[in-house]
């Protein structure tokens, strides 16, 4: 005789997440950032991201990440 297994559902993380959950929360946090004046800026990834987003914030420019 063989047993069947009973698979155990398994609880949801976000329950008011839509099938597209990632991207909507992305949409939200870009609208909340909106509201507040701010956005999201992509850095070069090459290991030196942290002092890129540091640069850009206090100089204005990536580049100049070797200052910082």
């Amino acid at each position: 005789m063989v047993k069947t297994k009973i698979k155990k559902s398994k609880p949801n993380k976000h329950p008011n997440t839509k099938k597209n959950g990632k991207q909507s929360e992305i949409s939200e946090f870009r609208a909340q950032l909106d509201a507040l004046g701010l956005k999201i800026v992509e850095v070069t990834a090459d290991g030196n991201c942290f002092f890129r987003a540091l640069a850009d914030q206090l100089e204005g420019d990536e580049d100049m990440h070797e200052e910082v």
